[in-house]
């Protein structure tokens, strides 16, 4: 969960039910990260053992992702993280040719986003298909797009 925020991604996912044997949640933000192990903290302690916490900007190094990664079975990643996007994708080349798990990037941040973040997953070639949904939130940003990149065989027909 790249650009965590306070949990509320986190908290959704609870909401809809799904299953998980660990989630990894990054955020850079002093304040905000305060924030985030607190409401993390208000979940049942076996739940939060599976959260690790992680105050930084995740994607900052080259390849960081795909090394911190290395040998650990990834089936979702998400990210919201003010434009630093592809460059995160960048540096989880091999995770994503590897083991193709869904995608959940913001594409709104740059005006381009919406088009190369896209173009550079096709470009992996790994059999992925794109949806873009947009959000309508009354109280943030009304631009909010996410692309979902799914592959082939974990699309639900």
């Amino acid at each position: 969960n790249c650009g965590s925020s306070i949990g509320d991604t986190i908290f959704f996912f609870f909401s809809k039910g799904y299953s998980f044997k660990e989630i990894h949640a990054y955020e850079g933000n002093a304040n905000t990260f305060q924030t985030l192990q607190r409401n993390i903290g208000l979940l049942d302690k076996e739940i939060q053992k599976k959260i690790m916490l992680h105050q930084e900007y995740i994607g900052m190094k080259k390849d960081e992702v795909d090394t911190q990664f290395a040998g650990k079975k990834i089936t979702l990643i998400n990210a919201d993280i003010e434009g630093a996007e592809l460059d995160v994708l960048n540096g989880m080349k091999n995770i994503i040719q590897d083991q193709k798990p869904v995608i959940a990037f913001c594409v709104y941040h740059k005006p381009d986003d919406i088009i190369s973040i896209p173009r550079f997953l096709l470009g992996l070639n790994c059999g992925y298909h794109i949806y873009l949904r947009k959000y309508v939130h009354y109280d943030r940003n009304r631009w909010e797009v996410v692309m979902y990149a799914v592959p082939s065989e974990r699309r639900i027909k």
